[in-house]
């Protein structure tokens, strides 16, 4: 609806659409797995008037959700849409639309997946410290959504396997409640990916996009740095477990968690490229997604590894090439 309407307005009037309805996504989180979603996807009508009208119309577009935010809630709650979801949404988009001169080429996508992944990084820790800080800090804030696991955790070993006796329900809900940091890290990768991905189909779409639309499943691979702040994350993390140290064995974590998951995004498009040639490509495809999301992360954490060992050993180079490049 936002984008059918927004092709007849003026450029004042894309960025008061695409800002309330992001401010609408942001402001239903919170609301069951719909208002989850929403949230999620506040940064998608901003994204959309910078890559289709330009920066200046995302800009204009964020500070009517701010505005809007304000008069409905607080000024505070505007400022953790700002932090969270405008100025990553920006940030991302201006480098999108980046070159250094009106001939050069535009910014590559591979350094353009690497700044998604600090993005993401940065927003899924600005979060986990407004969590905690709201809950008086991080363990009382782990304690707390555990509590808030436990009922469903009941409900679901209720008519199914039992717990073995050395283990509790409470157990179970910490577990949970720790994995929180490092799932939202993931998530945080996808979704800034996923909106990203959308608000440029949307602008070719709409004939508005500056730059060729890439080849997604050619040029998603990480640069080579990501790795070397891979093993800095991970002896970080090491360091933080030795001294004891919750919060940089926690940061640490976090990042580690956020490049396995651009290296996963890496990894499913190696497989949308070597399957190109595969019969009943489409069925498989369908699956991989299909058990990423509803079935267990064990499909995510293959396509990491693809990604990773693509990474040291290029898939897509020694393959001979094809004569169709379908993302």
């Amino acid at each position: 609806m936002v984008l059918a309407v927004s092709i007849r307005l003026p450029h004042w009037g894309i960025s008061l659409v695409a800002g309330l309805a992001a401010a609408f996504a942001f402001l239903a989180g919170g609301s069951g797995i719909l208002g989850f979603l929403l949230a999620n996807f506040a940064p998608l009508p901003l994204m959309i008037a910078s890559l289709g009208w330009g920066a200046s119309s995302g800009g204009m577009a964020s500070a009517f959700a701010i505005a809007f935010i304000i008069s409905l809630t607080s000024f505070k709650l505007s400022l953790e849409f700002g932090a969270l979801v405008a100025v990553p949404a920006l940030i991302l988009c201006v480098l999108a639309q980046w070159r250094k001169t009106p001939t050069a080429a535009f910014y590559p996508f591979s350094r353009l997946l690497a700044w998604i992944t600090w993005v993401s990084i940065f927003v899924s820790m600005v979060d986990i410290a407004i969590w905690s800080s709201q809950n008086g800090g991080y363990e009382p804030a782990s304690a707390e959504i555990a509590k808030r696991f436990l009922p469903l955790l009941q409900e679901m070993f209720a008519k199914g396997p039992e717990l073995p006796p050395s283990v509790s329900f409470d157990d179970v809900a910490s577990v949970f409640a720790h994995a929180v940091p490092f799932v939202s890290t993931a998530l945080q990768v996808m979704f800034f990916s996923a909106c990203l991905w959308i608000a440029a189909r949307v602008a070719q779409l709409s004939a508005q996009l500056v730059r060729p639309f890439p080849e997604i499943s050619v040029e998603t691979a990480l640069p080579r740095d990501v790795l070397v702040v891979l093993v800095l994350a991970v002896a970080l993390l090491g360091c933080g477990m030795f001294i004891g140290s919750t919060s940089i064995a926690l940061a640490a974590g976090m990042i580690i968690i956020g490049i396995v998951a651009a290296y996963a995004l890496q990894g499913l498009a190696v497989i949308h490229f070597t399957s190109r040639k595969v019969p009943l490509r489409g069925v498989l495809l369908t699956l991989i997604y299909f058990g990423i999301l509803f079935l267990s992360l064990w499909p995510l954490a293959i396509a990491a590894g693809i990604g990773l060992f693509d990474a040291f050993h290029p898939l897509r180079r020694v393959l001979p090439a094809a004569d169709d490049l379908k993302p």
